[in-house]
């Protein structure tokens, strides 16, 4: 096993710093089809008001919406969610080890005779 300095510590850090992850990838690829459904899609969709009826034509019930604006919407949804994912995480190994369940639950399972301290399981003497 090799012993790396501290110089070239900080380097791989700040080279893997750089790097996108799983989750900026994907969060780039919601930016371009946001960006996509907001630019080049919602301008060029009709803005006449369409419904949906649920229930038959003499006096139904509706949902009245415009189009244009529906897929606005969504393309500003996936805009921000984009946006989202380039915030940085939280660390999940040191969260995960911080909650008191996960101490309680490690330090129950780390000895096999945890069940035979409690007096009702205990076997006789």
């Amino acid at each position: 096993m090799t012993s790396a300095t501290v110089e070239e510590l900080t380097a791989r850090d700040a080279v893997s710093a750089r790097r996108f992850g799983r989750q900026q990838i994907v969060g780039t690829l919601f930016g371009v089809l946001g960006i996509v459904l907001v630019a080049a899609l919602a301008p060029n969709i009709t803005s006449e008001t369409r419904s949906f009826a649920f229930e038959p034509p003499p006096d139904p019930l509706q949902w009245d919406f415009t189009p244009s604006t529906l897929v606005t919407v969504i393309g500003v949804v996936y805009i921000i969610a984009a946006a989202l994912s380039f915030l940085p995480g939280r660390d999940t190994v040191a969260s995960r080890s911080s909650h008191s369940w996960s101490r309680r639950r490690s330090r129950s399972r780390s000895s096999s005779a945890s069940a035979w301290r409690c007096p009702v399981l205990r076997p006789p003497t």
